[in-house]
């Protein structure tokens, strides 16, 4: 996953992330569209002792119906 920007706002901020279409994952009707990457803008609020220097690991998981978005720093 890649990241397209980053938007500040106070204690929050806007994330534009884009990927790779995976074939295994991939919905039928974006194959059928030849579609080969896909991006969403997470907007996260309360962020606290965040910054932004050096790589930061995204991990996006789905629980039932919601996802759950993690950042990570070394």
């Amino acid at each position: 996953m890649r990241t397209s920007y980053v938007m500040l706002d106070g204690n929050s901020t806007c994330l534009k992330l884009y990927s790779q279409v995976e074939q295994a994952v991939t919905p039928k009707k974006w194959l059928k569209k030849d579609y080969n990457e896909y991006e969403f803008q997470p907007y996260i609020i309360n962020i606290e002792n965040f910054n932004f220097s050096g790589p930061t690991t995204i991990t996006v998981t789905q629980h039932d119906s919601n996802y759950k978005v993690t950042l990570r720093l070394p």
